[in-house]
């Protein structure tokens, strides 16, 4: 039974890092709910109105969210060292794996980053400024980098310990951006506007996450220079949408545009050694 699982389904070790990404999920969602919950619970012990709690939840939610995830993520990892004396400790794990990221990682960027900036400009017409408030923009940055920053390096973290084949990882790609969504659609479940945006974001970190997983400097440099960017700057933000962001994300700019720009980045990352 087990080695037609393997064949037809997953092996061992990718079955392994499944298991271990989805308690990594449950988690966030379980920590998330009790926080909100607790917050909500003293809020009423103070009699605060609804609307009040509502209110500063809204204010909040990305601090509630990352703290979610960072506890999830570190029981995760604290489990993987539990049950496997080989895994390197969280300090060593990054002397390791924390380099320059690669030349080409920095193309892709800049390639994507300025080709939106061109698509956007061209079928958005200009990009509408707006005020904004400061401390606000950088708890949207840092809230988004985060927010996909853990889940990956929960990730990256048990794959560092695996061996699996090619075919594997192509099931595990499939895999991964489907149980990330679902999780955040659970915890958000007004994130239809970005799904696009939530799904190339997390496809490309697992790319550069299989493609070379010796280097997670890869991928802390793609969610710094793109993901964190276009929550700051066009309030592609799964929590605040555009309300703290600097300009508006227009809403004429073509699915397919952004499509083949992350498409023709990924390929070129793929095909070059």
């Amino acid at each position: 039974m087990t080695s037609l699982l393997s064949k037809f389904l997953f092996s061992s070790q990718a079955r392994k890092v499944i298991i271990y990404y989805s308690l990594y999920c449950v988690l966030f969602l379980l920590f998330y709910l009790a926080l909100v919950s607790t917050i909500s619970f003293f809020h009423f012990l103070l009699d605060h109105e609804m609307g009040i709690i509502e209110n500063w939840l809204n204010r909040n939610t990305w601090e509630t969210l990352i703290v979610s995830k960072l506890l999830s993520g570190l029981c995760t990892v604290k489990s993987l060292m539990l049950n496997n004396y080989h895994y390197l400790s969280f300090n060593d794990f990054l002397k390791k794996h924390m380099k320059s990221p690669d030349l080409k990682v920095y193309v892709i960027v800049l390639f994507i980053v300025i080709f939106l900036y061109a698509l956007l400009n061209q079928f958005g017409s200009e990009l509408i400024s707006k005020e904004a408030e400061f401390s606000f923009s950088i708890t949207s940055y840092i809230g988004s980098v985060l927010f996909y920053l853990i889940d990956i390096f929960v990730l990256f973290y048990a794959l560092a310990h695996a061996q699996l084949s090619r075919k594997q990882i192509i099931k595990m790609a499939v895999l991964i951006p489907i149980l990330f969504y679902i999780t955040t659609k659970v915890a958000l479940p007004y994130v239809e506007k970005y799904t696009l945006f939530i799904f190339l974001h997390i496809i490309t970190m697992c790319i550069l996450m299989f493609r070379d997983k010796s280097n997670f400097s890869n991928i802390v440099l793609y969610c710094l220079s793109v993901i964190g960017p276009l929550s700051i700057f066009l309030g592609i933000d799964l929590v605040w949408d555009n309300s703290y962001a600097f300009y508006s994300y227009p809403s004429t700019v073509p699915i397919l545009g952004i499509l083949l720009i992350w498409l023709t980045a990924l390929v070129y990352y793929y095909r070059t050694r």
